[in-house]
């Protein structure tokens, strides 16, 4: 008993990051290859951005009468974010030659990223409490929140992918005896027998 479409309510969570892991850790590898071997780092970024968007704004409706369809469209969207942090990432190498430099920088757009993400939820739960809105109705306070995302995203991803980021080359050609589709696998399969090779 309790359970919904075979799963518990309270697994709900986990069988979303659980989806989402497979589901990247499956494509990943070609995205990245897609990105490196095309001059189309920019339209995916912007592809995945613009869906993100999309997304985002078709879950506020979901999340009060499709509930189901809420939790499929967040393991969607949290696909599409590693993507669209892929495609953002492969501009970083541009900033600088000094390899301890790029690291640096990585290490700060991270920290500022995940400094954001407690930002704005401090700056949610405290209009929530502030105002009263979605007080007793726990699906309002989680449509307030993805509203807000949704601006704010559309905004800012929409300055970033228009104004800033711009075309790009190849970075890399395909090596001699891969394609597109599975040069990103191989190179991953190498990388990780090298650091288990020399690195243990």
């Amino acid at each position: 008993g309790g359970r919904i479409f075979g799963m518990r309510p309270t697994s709900l969570l986990t069988n979303i990051v659980m989806t989402s892991a497979l589901v990247s850790a499956a494509l990943m590898p070609f995205v990245g290859s897609l990105i490196d071997h095309t001059p189309y780092r920019r339209s995916v970024g912007r592809l995945s951005a613009a869906c993100l968007a999309f997304l985002i704004l078709l879950q506020i409706y979901a999340l009060r009468f499709a509930w189901f369809l809420a939790a499929i469209i967040q393991v969607i969207v949290a696909f599409l974010y590693s993507v669209h942090l892929c495609a953002v990432f492969a501009y970083l190498p541009e900033l600088t030659n000094n390899t301890e430099t790029l690291v640096e920088y990585t290490s700060r757009f991270t920290a500022a990223q995940y400094g954001a993400s407690v930002v704005f939820l401090l700056t949610i739960v405290g209009v929530l409490n502030v105002t009263g809105i979605g007080y007793g109705d726990d699906v309002l306070a989680a449509q307030v929140s993805q509203t807000t995302v949704f601006i704010v995203i559309t905004l800012f991803f929409g300055i970033a992918w228009s104004k800033m980021f711009q075309e790009r080359e190849a970075s890399h050609t395909i090596p001699q005896d891969t394609t597109l589709v599975n040069a990103g696998f191989i190179k991953l399969f190498r990388t990780a027998r090298e650091i288990t090779t020399h690195h243990r």
